[in-house]
């Protein structure tokens, strides 16, 4: 999953890492111009792991513009599709309403536990499922234009 460390990791900037996953995108749609590709937004993680709490931060805002511009550009083409299993990762504050980790999901503020993981394959495997089925009908329907 590229782009995750990044702004967690070496403090880059939404823009840098967007331009990061870009140039991958690049690369392997010039080598297989007719590939499918899904873009799996940024995961939640805690700013600092090391400071105990469960609250995302100012990173995690930043994160969600990454997700946000992602989620844009695959909504211009045909064979890019974007998910994000982040959310489920997540439970809303009651008192703040800010985002905070799940403990049950994430229980270090990085990685998730197997329950984390369960939730997320389990709902990877959902989404690709339904994003194969949509590009077969696309493709379906271009076979049909051009017969």
């Amino acid at each position: 999953m590229i782009g995750n460390y990044d702004l967690f990791e070496s403090k880059c900037n939404e823009d840098f890492v967007v331009a990061s996953i870009m140039n991958v995108v690049k690369v392997v749609s010039e080598k297989s111009p007719e590939s499918l590709f899904v873009i799996h937004g940024i995961m939640p993680r805690l700013d600092n792991p090391k400071v105990k709490g469960t609250y995302l931060g100012k990173i995690w805002k930043q994160a969600k513009g990454v997700n946000n511009k992602l989620r844009r550009f695959c909504r211009k083409y045909h064979n890019f599709y974007y998910i994000q299993g982040g959310e489920l990762m997540l439970v809303p504050s009651k008192i703040t309403g800010r985002a905070q980790i799940d403990p049950k999901m994430i229980d270090d503020g990085v990685n998730p536990t197997l329950e984390g993981f369960e939730k997320w394959a389990d709902f990877v495997v959902e989404r690709l499922q339904k994003v194969l089925e949509d590009f077969e009908k696309f493709k379906a329907k271009l076979e049909k234009k051009k017969g």
